[in-house]
C-alpha cells in the first residue's frame, strides 16, 4: 500500500530532524550488571513467586533469570553466584535497596547480607540506588500528620464521651465516637428542638416537606436544603450495621427481596435507625437486640422506634 501511494505521488516526504540520541550504557561488556526482583508469578496453589533478573548493561544480554519460591537473601545470593560461574565476574553491579541485596538500612543495626558477601569476596563493586531525600522528608511529614490526627481523634472521643447522650449513641451498632460526635455537632445538645423524629429526618433529607401553594395541599417534596454531613453519618452507620447487626441485616435482606436496590435498602435502614436513635435519646435507654426482662414486646418495640 505504501508503494502504491508513493507511486501516485500521494505521500509527502518530510525532512527528519537530526536528533542526537545517546544510549545510556557501559562501553565494555561485563562492566555492569543490573539486578532486580520482580513479582507477579502465581502458582496453582495461590502462592506468589519472585523472579531474580539480571542483564548486562552493555549488550542487554540476560545473565540471570531465576524463579524464587521464597525470595530470601540466600536464594538471591545463590542465583548471583551461579550467574558468575556461568558468564564470569562483572566489574560492577547495580541493585535497589531491597533487604535481599543490602543490609545497610536494616534496623535496629546494619548488617552484611549474603549477597553483599558474595560480591565483596569476588571483588565486585556495588552501586545501590540513591534514596531521594524528598521522599524521606515527605514520609516524616506524613507520619507526623498521622500522629496529629490520632491525637485529634482522641480529643474528640474524650469530649464526646462527656456528652449526656454518648451512651445511647454508642449503643447503636455502626455508630462510633467520630460519627457520634458529628451527629451531636450537627444536631446540637438539645434534641427537643426538633419535636419529632420526622422533623429530625428532614435535616438529612429523608422526610418530605410540604410544598403547598394556594388551594393545593398535600404536595410533599424532598427538601432542597439539607445537611449532607448528617446524611453521611446515618448512611455510613447504616452500611456498617447492615453487615454487623443481625437485625439490620435481616431488614436489608427483606428490602432486597422486595426488589429494592442496595442503596434504597441502606437508606431505609438509616431512616429506621434514625427513629430508633430518637427514641433512645428521648427515653434515656440504650440499644438492645432483645426485650429487657419485665417489658412486653409491644412496649419494647414502641420504645425502640
Amino acid at each position: 500500500m505504501h508503494r502504491d501511494l508513493e507511486r501516485n505521488g500521494l505521500i509527502r516526504h518530510q525532512k527528519q530532524q537530526n536528533r542526537k540520541c545517546k544510549r545510556w550504557q557501559r562501553e565494555t561488556p561485563m562492566h555492569l550488571w543490573q539486578l532486580d526482583l520482580a513479582g507477579g508469578i502465581f502458582l496453582a496453589d495461590g502462592r506468589e513467586c519472585k523472579m531474580l533478573t539480571g542483564i548486562s548493561d552493555h549488550s542487554r544480554f540476560v545473565v540471570i533469570t531465576t524463579v524464587l519460591a521464597v525470595p530470601s537473601g540466600r536464594a538471591v545470593a545463590d542465583g548471583f553466584v551461579r550467574a558468575m560461574r556461568t558468564y564470569g565476574v562483572p566489574t560492577e553491579i547495580l541493585t535497589d535497596n531491597g533487604k535481599q541485596f543490602t543490609g545497610r538500612f536494616a534496623r535496629p543495626r546494619t548488617a552484611e547480607v549474603l549477597f553483599e558477601r558474595a560480591y565483596r569476596e569476588n571483588g565486585v563493586t556495588a552501586n545501590l540506588s540513591h534514596r531521594c531525600p524528598g521522599v524521606a522528608r515527605l514520609a516524616k511529614e506524613v507520619m507526623a500528620l498521622d500522629e496529629e490526627i490520632a491525637e485529634t481523634d482522641a480529643l474528640i472521643e474524650g469530649r464526646f464521651r462527656d456528652h449526656p447522650h454518648a451512651e445511647a449513641i454508642l449503643s447503636m451498632p455502626g455508630l462510633g465516637p467520630v460519627l457520634g460526635a458529628e451527629f451531636i455537632a450537627h444536631t446540637g445538645r438539645d434534641m427537643s428542638i426538633f419535636g419529632s423524629p420526622d422533623r429530625l429526618a428532614v435535616s438529612p433529607a429523608w422526610h418530605p416537606v410540604p410544598k403547598d401553594s394556594g388551594r393545593i395541599s398535600g404536595n410533599m417534596r424532598r427538601p432542597r436544603h439539607y445537611c449532607r454531613r448528617l446524611m453521611q453519618v446515618f448512611y455510613i452507620s447504616a452500611q456498617v450495621a447492615a453487615r454487623c447487626c443481625p437485625t439490620s441485616k435481616a431488614f436489608h435482606d427483606r428490602k432486597r427481596a422486595e426488589k429494592k436496590s442496595h442503596k434504597q435498602a441502606v437508606i431505609a435502614i438509616a431512616r429506621r435507625r434514625l427513629n430508633v436513635l430518637w427514641a433512645l435519646i428521648r427515653d434515656g435507654h440504650t440499644f438492645e437486640t432483645t426485650p429487657p426482662p419485665g417489658l412486653n414486646c409491644s412496649q419494647w418495640a414502641t420504645n425502640q422506634g
